[in-house]
């Protein structure tokens, strides 16, 4: 690798190697120092400036002065006074005073005596471990965040006070970075997010919805605080954060250091990912950033654990500004003048004007062309091809040319001018035609053999025409004047444009807004970086200083210094790139699509149409430090044709079963004298000189194999470029360690496993056992209750029967008896309920003469009268009512829950709907019957609810029922409580034997339910 000379743009590419100049994107380039400057950090830890204007750098282990070309170290170069030797910050003061941070305290050093450096240590703080410091230029303070005792202020006469932790909300995690802005607010960056202490404040407040390690801080415009951490960066504003940069789609990570550049821009260093400007492009960087300053408006300091740093100097912008408030096509410049085609017409400046003068002012056209003698050439749509004339009027070449065909092109967006001086253009009426217009006045047509190819580019290459199209490849003109396809580049590109620079390098744009170049017969891909998407590229100009500038939709991209073409490798660490849009003051970030020259070169100026205006640039750009190109790795395989790509860190990930392995690579881009040769190196092997880009390797073992591979001419060897890769190939299974290790364990599992799928599988099997037998006792339990209501439901009239009655509703019926514990109502001083009372109606009904129909009729009409009657009883009842044939033409009904006056209701309807409904026998007589009923309710006194039990009560309807039946049939007689209550078991037997003495006694009495006592109930 070549050695360091000073203030060479350099980035730092490989670890303690920095032999490559860094990209001068956004207008900063890079000077770069390590240990061949006299540099003896191996990390930097901090930068400061003292009062006197001198950059001092620290280290783990050393402070050294920068002098602006050489390092000053301390006598001795070591901090030998300071009891540990580790930096962990490093800060300076107004007045010259630096202060170290140490795990053993803060000390003090008189940086104006740099050269015999003594420590002092600030004792008040005591021997605790301090990471960071910052230092308040405006109160002369400094603070710090020592570990396990909170944040301390020192002033400059050595008071010291602490903020104890313990009482700020900030507990006890650890301070990452103390930072204090122009305010005077202090903020902590923690492992738990940000605090801060307003100036006059004793109390640390945390930032809400910030989760992250914090570990910089950086003061931006507009009291905007940044701090980054492990997830990204975030703005925080009055204490709130209002912009998130972190999460998972944010391309940086584990942010180490923030620092505002110029015009409120951020630098952003990282631990992993390099180092980022402006959200838009980073650079490797070897090791992390670990530490920057900004120095002035122009000048940022970045340190690195590798023990390097660079510093970023900011370059005057090309950017000159706008000409032409319009909307512009194209622009083309003669050897005195610079011609702008604009939507109003074509204007003129240089000897023209020195502002533009209007040159046409009725004619429009599409497109302009300077050929190679400064005649002016428009095409227009509608109107044809044209050349100005010298009084600026537009005469088509059809008047000054002459064809032996009399063909002319109806109009061009593709044009050029070969050496001679002869201009060849398209006909966009026919795709596959062109013209060539000769200096003798005379014009011709070729045609391309492919009637479906469409001409986007001709071109002169190595002395010889050639013609580009979108779709059909490239076609060349040879002496006879013949047109033939011919195999420009070895891949099949669909193409917009073409451009062919000053070293006769062809540019390709695709139709997929790719950038190719053609090196040795093959189109190699250009990347651009800095523009942010995909941006449509409209076209590529040189300029006199062989800068290439590219238009996009996206603003104007600077390439300077051509020669570095390290580009078409894929990484470009030497080529300065520079994207001009909005923040430099263009009108518009789009440039104008034209399909000529779209960029013109005047005077030294760049003159670029834009959709608002021309944009001009200015074309001296410093030039580029030399560089060696890379050798590009084309192809990593194993035997069976897999290919494999290597990570960020060169390494080459490969599975177990790669036995051998195939190398190609190359150098396309090396220039110089002498064959191109390679010296490789694979573990133990090395070979030099060889021309060879292919490389096999059989029986490759498991485990970390180094490859490396040198380039260099052999006229001139010390300039080379190497590449290093390591191969890690997975060990085999029964190889590795931990097969090793854990197969007794992964045994005594299978075991463990086999036991656990036996015991699961007589499990499921127990399971499925059980779901059977419940599936059949479900089964069971269905035909029982199936049967059980067969036993229970009477065949002829479908009503439940008195099984039935007593096995299933009786219980129901002693739980209400039960549940009616309520104080008693008394109606003319008699022991009854009142007519609203909510009661159970026990009713006993028999058919009347029923024998008789039996007898006269025979007993179908005697089984017909009987569903006759209980279909009767269903219509005139509620769902929830009891219906049961008691025996014979006995039945039994339960009104459930019913007001006693309801109940009374229901009575009557039943006996009346019976006694309305004609039965008709099998023969056509019409049978008329009426029915007699007892009727009792339940509970039956209202003093002692519990005094009768459901048999009493059917007993009482039995009794009621007979009454009606001596009483002459036809009528339903109602039991009601009497005066007196049965005191004693006797009492109860008695009532229940002897109607007469009951109603003597004044048990109960009978009364008759007259038709008209009540009114129609219905249910």
């Amino acid at each position: 690798m070549k050695k360091f000379v000073s203030f060479l743009f350099v980035l730092v590419l490989f670890a303690s190697v920095y032999a490559e100049t860094m990209p001068c994107i956004y207008g900063h380039c890079f000077d770069c120092y390590d240990s061949s400057f006299g540099l003896p950090q191996n990390q930097v830890v901090a930068f400061s400036k003292n009062a006197g204007g001198f950059m001092f750098v620290a280290g783990r282990n050393t402070i050294s002065r920068f002098d602006g070309s050489e390092f000053v170290l301390p006598k001795g170069g070591r901090l030998e006074d300071i009891p540990t030797n580790t930096i962990n910050d490093f800060v300076s003061d107004n007045a010259g005073t630096g202060y170290v941070a140490t795990d053993l305290g803060v000390w003090t050093v008189d940086l104006n005596s740099f050269e015999a450096l003594s420590f002092e240590n600030i004792d008040k703080i005591g021997n605790v471990s301090v990471k960071t410091l910052t230092y308040d230029r405006k109160k002369a303070l400094l603070y710090g965040a020592a570990s396990g005792k909170g944040v301390f202020a020192v002033s400059a006469k050595g008071f010291i006070e602490w903020f104890n932790p313990e009482n700020s909300r900030l507990g006890t995690k650890n301070v990452n970075k103390i930072f204090s802005d122009t305010l005077g607010t202090v903020w902590l960056g923690t492992e738990n997010g940000v605090y801060f202490m307003k100036d006059g404040s004793e109390r640390f407040v945390q930032v809400d919805y910030l989760d992250d390690s914090i570990s910089a801080f950086a003061e931006g415009d507009e009291n905007r605080i940044y701090a980054g951490g492990r997830k990204g960066y975030y703005a925080i504003e009055n204490g709130e954060v209002s912009i998130s940069y972190a999460g998972e789609k944010a391309p940086w990570s584990d942010v180490t250091v923030l620092e505002t550049a110029d015009s409120g821009r951020l630098w952003i260093g990282t631990k992993k990912s390099g180092l980022f400007y402006d959200e838009i492009a980073s650079w490797p960087v070897a090791g992390e950033i670990t530490a920057s300053i900004r120095d002035n408006e122009s000048e940022v300091w970045f340190g690195t654990s590798a023990g390097g740093f660079c510093i970023a100097v900011k370059e005057s912008n090309a950017f000159n500004g706008m000409f032409f408030e319009d909307e512009s096509v194209s622009v083309v410049a003669a050897s005195d003048d610079v011609f702008v085609n604009t939507k109003n017409g074509i204007f003129g400046f240089g000897e023209l004007g020195e502002l533009g003068e209007k040159l046409v002012s009725n004619s429009v056209f599409d497109r302009i062309f300077i050929d190679k003698t400064d005649n002016l050439w428009a095409s227009s749509n509608s109107s044809g091809l044209f050349i100005m004339q010298p009084d600026h009027t537009f005469k088509p070449v059809k008047e000054i040319y002459t064809s032996e065909d009399d063909l002319f092109p109806v109009s061009s967006d593709v044009f050029f001018s070969d050496a001679d001086g002869n201009v060849w253009v398209n006909d966009i009426s026919m795709k596959d035609a062109m013209f060539m217009f000769r200096n003798d006045r005379t014009a011709e047509r070729f045609m391309l053999p492919d009637a479906d190819a469409e001409i986007v580019g001709i071109i002169g290459h190595n002395g010889k025409i050639f013609v580009v199209t979108k779709r059909s490849g490239v076609f060349a003109l040879e002496e006879n004047n013949t047109i033939n396809h011919v195999d420009f580049w070895q891949k099949e590109i669909f193409v917009k444009r073409v451009f062919v620079d000053s070293k006769q390098r062809v540019w390709i744009i695709t139709l997929s807004d790719d950038i190719f170049i053609d090196i040795e017969g093959d189109a190699v891909a250009f990347p651009i970086a800095g523009i942010s998407g995909k941006a449509a590229i409209h076209s590529i100009s040189e300029d006199k200083n062989g800068n290439l500038w590219i238009m996009t939709n996206a603003g104007v991209v600077a390439i300077k210094g051509t020669d570095a073409t390290c580009f078409m490798s894929g990484r470009c660490a030497d080529v300065p790139i520079i994207v001009y849009g909005k923040k430099d003051g263009m009108n518009s970030v789009e440039c104008a699509e034209g399909r000529t020259s779209d960029a013109a070169v005047y005077g030294g100026l760049l003159y670029v149409p834009m959709m608002k205006g021309v944009a001009v640039f200015n074309t001296d750009f410093k030039e580029s430090s030399g560089f060696v190109p890379e050798i590009t790795i084309d192809r990593i395989a194993d035997d069976g044709g897999k290919n494999y790509i290597p990570d960020e860190s060169g390494v080459v990930n490969l599975p177990g079963s790669v036995k051998n392995l195939k190398i190609s690579y190359s150098a396309p881009l090396f220039s110089g004298g002498g064959a191109l040769l390679f010296d490789y190196s694979f573990d133990k092997e090395h070979v030099r000189g060889t021309t060879e880009k292919t490389l096999d390797f059989s029986d490759v073992p498991s485990g970390l194999h180094e490859f490396s591979i040198i380039a260099y001419r052999s006229g001139d060897p010390s300039k080379f470029s190497e590449k290093r890769l390591v191969f890690k190939i997975k060990p085999k299974f029964y190889e590795e360690k931990w097969f090793v290790v854990t197969s007794p364990i992964l045994a005594a599992l299978l075991i463990v496993i086999v036991i656990f799928l036996n015991r699961r599988r007589r499990a499921v099997r127990k399971a499925e056992i059980k779901r059977l037998i419940d599936e059949k006792t479900a089964e069971l339990q269905i035909k029982n209750n199936a049967l059980k209501e067969a036993v229970m439901k009477d065949p002829l009239t479908g009503l439940m029967n008195r099984r039935y009655m007593f096995d299933v509703e009786e219980r129901k019926i002693r739980r209400f008896i039960e549940s009616r514990d309520r104080k008693i109502h008394l109606l003319d001083n008699r022991n009854v309920f009142e007519k609203n009372d909510i009661v159970y109606g026990v009713i006993m009904m028999d058919i009347d003469n029923f024998k008789r129909v039996n007898d006269l009729y025979g007993h179908d009409a005697g089984d017909m009268v009987l569903k006759g009657v209980a279909e009767v009883m269903q219509e005139s009842v509620r769902a929830d009512d009891i219906l049961i044939r008691w025996g014979g033409e006995e039945f039994l009904i339960v009104l459930k829950n019913i007001p006693l006056e309801k109940m009374l209701e229901v009575v009557k309807k039943i006996r009346k709907a019976i006694e309305k409904r004609p039965f008709t026998t099998q023969s056509g007589t019409t049978i008329w019957i009426t029915v007699s009923m007892g009727v009792v309710f339940l509970p039956f006194f209202a003093s002692d609810p519990k005094l009768l039990a459901f048999e009493n009560i059917i007993t009482l309807a039995d009794m009621a029922l007979y009454h009606s039946k001596d009483s002459g049939r036809d009528m339903a007689t109602f039991v009601v409580p009497g005066e007196k209550v049965p005191e004693t078991p006797e009492d109860v037997s008695s009532m229940l034997t002897s109607s007469e003495f009951a109603a003597i006694n004044g048990f109960y009495t009978f009364e008759k339910i007259e038709p008209d006592n009540f009114s129609e109930f219905e249910i």
